[in-house]
Parts: C-alpha cells; structure tokens; sequence
C-alpha cells in the first residue's frame, strides 16, 4: 500500500504541538521522533491521529524524551480496516523505542516507509 506521509514546510517533519492541529480529522497511522534521532522513531500507533497527537504533547512522559530537544510528528491516512496491519508494519520495520501495546503482530500491511527529512532547526 502507498501511503502519503505528511510532512510540514521544505519536507521537515511537524514539531508535536502544531501535529495536534494540523492532524485534526484524520485516522490513520503517526510516528513520533526525537529531533536529534529522525531514522528511529519514539513512538508509533494508530487510531485518530489529532487526537492521539495533542494527548502525547501533554504527556509527561513522553515530554521527558524532549528533554534534548523537540518532538516531531508525521502521519498518514489509512482506512480504518487496514490501520492495525499498517502499524504492525512500521513497527516491524522501524523498531520505534516505545513499543505500542496491543493489535496482532501477525497481521501486518507493507507500505512505503516516511521519507527521512531535516529536523525544524
């Protein structure tokens, strides 16, 4: 599956507070990276993505890993059916630090990686 990964001004990914906003209708999959680490993300999940985003920039345990710098954001629409495959995938493929819980790891969707890109400084 092809997915259109979003990604803010000259291909940088979104810094966590303004994701919440701009991801604000759409369900599908997001992955959350330190700034000083854009090849392995923090965290990746699934589900309502504005949502999701605007809870992880309140969550004091995340912010702890935006100690050394901002947490950034990018995300993709996918139908809610094959959302749960598509975020095993990614899982399987990126070894984010924060393993999600729940979902099977058996069913899983090959999609086409987040292009890497220049952190907001």
């Amino acid at each position: 599956m092809e997915l259109q990964w979003v990604l803010a001004n000259y291909g940088r990914r979104f810094p966590l507070m303004e994701a919440g906003a701009a991801s604000r209708l759409v369900y599908g999959v997001y992955l959350i990276y330190p700034d000083r680490d854009l090849q392995r993300p923090l965290l990746i999940d699934c589900g309502h993505v504005g949502e999701h985003l605007r809870m992880a920039s309140c969550d004091p345990d995340l912010m702890i890993c935006s100690v050394l710098g901002v947490l950034l954001a990018t995300w993709a629409t996918v139908p809610e059916q094959y959302v749960q495959g598509v975020r095993n995938f990614l899982v399987d493929a990126l070894d984010p630090i924060i393993r999600p819980s729940g979902g099977s790891a058996f069913w899983s969707i090959e999609v086409n990686l987040p292009p890497l890109s220049r952190s907001c400084a």
